[in-house]
């Protein structure tokens, strides 16, 4: 538990059950110095356990940063009450997201302040949305329509009507926005919509188009992102349009500069994409290409993908339509002209087929006919229901060379699909980057058993975190070793190096380990059947679930929290039910 202690102006760590706290912020009283905390009604906690206080007196919020209590960070406000975007007035709530983006609620001025993570500034917003749900894997559709949005063969500019659509999305609230390319306009549809419902127009505000801020001229597609700002590839005006929900102007931010070949204009386009990073991917039909615009950057864009020239060798398109941008940036392009599928990875001089026959069109199974769009739902290794695998680490027998694996226990996956692997016999944790199953690279460990900084004795289970920082359940060594990257030596986090025991400061034969959102380390102690939960820079853990088992090696949450064991010579999965205390 983090709990803003407001009369001590200081931030305290509480361990549930234990009868003592700790001070992690603050601290030094009252005042308004860094070093200081004010009159404060709320605190954040992100994914780093950094601590960040909305500081009502001091008209700002401050993060501590994890381990740190002597001085904050001024990250919002100025330490005076104000209504510009760069002063708060009596902040209270606060949220903080993925991205570090941080929410406030700016009390004294009657609005919510989103601050972009080192941003001298802010924005009034609306709420920022959430991802759709992905599809079942076994997921069928049915062959009957219903209709949406629009009337079957009827066109026209009423807010029920339109006129050849060109594509279509959705936000995270379920809200449909379709480009209605004839009338110049993005029309939002609520979840549910009929043919009967009406639209409202939110971008594009004069239906015989135009170049203006407030003008589209035959947009073919659109992006929208978390925070509900759209995307809009104005095809006719040879642009890109950001525009903000709400907003009745929208601003240039790629290409503008007419029609062409040169790297600074685009020709016909049909589609585009935007990645985590909010760089944008523009599907150039005419120019037989696919070029990157750079966040912040419209003067001019970069060629990823084809030669300019129709063409279909592996290097070349012949007028892409959609594209598809993977969490790796792989890029996937429907190559219209080619009818086929086309996978570029990030910075390849070639392209692989993946879908398609190249130049041949036809409609059986293996076969496409100008295909326009592409989407995912998830990327695997083995995709769910085939008969067939692929080796995408290793398999060249065993043995200690990097190229090759001994006995091992445990993988863990980063969200760069890079794979870890844990090897019991060889005494290491090798790395194996995404992409290459030729060798491995060494990074923990060294090859011999044993109990130094730089060494681990029949590991088993890891986890790697968001900063790739490695945890190993060092087996042998009855402890928990944490591995920052590039690291030469381990730090013991729990359990005794060397030492069996039963003590909540000590492990014996651990085999899993995991992690909470809270940051709760959680420990399979296999030899004494009882599962540890450690808080980062305690000396020992507290048993949350024990039973009668007998050799437990893995362990899991599932989706509501349960604890999942897999109880190997018992034969059978066992799970601990969650329960969430008032």
């Amino acid at each position: 538990m983090y709990i803003l202690d407001s009369s001590n102006y200081r931030v305290v760590r509480w361990l549930s059950g234990e009868p003592l706290g700790f001070t992690v912020a603050a601290g030094h009283g009252y005042g308004s110095t860094l070093d200081k905390i004010g009159t404060s009604y709320a605190i954040y906690l992100d994914n780093h356990s950094n601590i960040y206080i909305s500081e009502y007196s001091n008209h700002r919020v401050t993060k501590w940063f994890n381990g740190n209590h002597t001085a904050g960070v001024l990250i919002a406000g100025n330490n005076m009450a104000g209504s510009t975007a760069y002063q708060l007035n009596s902040p209270w709530g606060i949220y903080v997201d993925a991205n570090y983006t941080l929410y406030i609620v700016d009390y004294g001025n009657h609005r919510i302040q989103k601050w972009i993570a080192a941003a001298a500034t802010t924005t009034t917003i609306p709420p920022s949305t959430q991802p759709l749900n992905q599809t079942c894997s076994t997921a069928a559709w049915n062959s009957t329509i219903k209709i949406v949005a629009g009337t079957t063969s009827s066109w026209g500019t009423a807010s029920n009507l339109l006129n050849t659509p060109h594509d279509v999305t959705f936000d995270g609230y379920g809200n449909m926005y379709v480009v209605d390319y004839g009338n110049h306009r993005i029309q939002r549809f609520p979840s549910g919509s009929t043919s009967s419902t009406s639209g409202v127009t939110v971008a594009g505000f004069s239906t015989s188009g135009g170049s203006g801020y407030s003008q589209l001229l035959y947009p073919t597609s659109m992006f929208i992102d978390r925070n509900e700002t759209m995307y809009i590839l104005d095809s006719s005006n040879y642009r890109v349009v950001r525009w903000l929900s709400g907003e009745p102007l929208g601003f240039t931010v790629a290409a503008g500069h007419g029609y062409g070949s040169t790297l600074d204009k685009i020709g016909t386009t049909f589609a585009i994409y935007l990645d985590n990073h909010s760089n944008i991917y523009i599907s150039d039909y005419s120019n037989h290409r696919v070029t990157k615009w750079f966040n912040g950057n419209h003067t001019a864009g970069v060629l990823i993908a084809g030669n300019n020239v129709a063409g279909s060798t592996p290097y070349q398109l012949n007028s892409p339509w959609g594209l598809y941008v993977d969490a790796n940036y792989t890029l996937y392009i429907a190559d219209y002209g080619n009818h086929r599928i086309q996978k570029w990875i990030a910075d390849a001089v070639n392209a692989t087929t993946i879908a398609g026959v190249s130049t041949v069109a036809g409609s059986w199974s293996y076969q496409l006919h100008y295909p326009t769009a592409i989407t995912f739902d998830q990327v695997v290794r083995w995709l769910s229901g085939e008969p067939l695998g692929f080796t995408v680490a290793a398999g060249h027998g065993y043995g200690s060379t990097l190229d090759k694996i001994g006995t091992s226990y445990a993988i863990y996956l980063d969200n760069h699909s890079n794979i870890y692997i844990s090897e019991y016999s060889n005494h290491r944790v090798t790395k194996w980057f995404n992409g290459n199953h030729t060798a491995g690279v060494l990074i923990a460990g060294n090859n011999v058993a044993g109990s130094t900084p730089y060494q681990l004795n029949s590991p088993w289970g890891i986890y790697v975190d968001a900063n790739y920082t490695l945890y190993i359940a060092d087996y042998g060594n009855h402890r928990i070793q944490k591995w920052i990257a590039g690291a030469v030596n381990a730090t013991t986090v729990a359990g005794v190096s060397g030492v069996a025991g039963s003590w909540s400061y000590e492990l014996h034969y651990p085999t899993a380990i995991t992690f909470d959102q809270y940051n709760y380390m959680y420990i399979m102690d296999s030899g004494n059947n009882r599962i540890q939960r450690w808080w980062s820079g305690f000396t020992h853990g507290v048993t949350v679930a024990s039973a009668s088992l007998y050799n437990p090696r893995g362990m899991a949450f599932d989706t509501s929290g349960n604890l999942v064991i897999a109880d190997e010579s018992y034969h059978r999965i066992v799970l601990f039910p969650v329960s969430c205390r008032e």
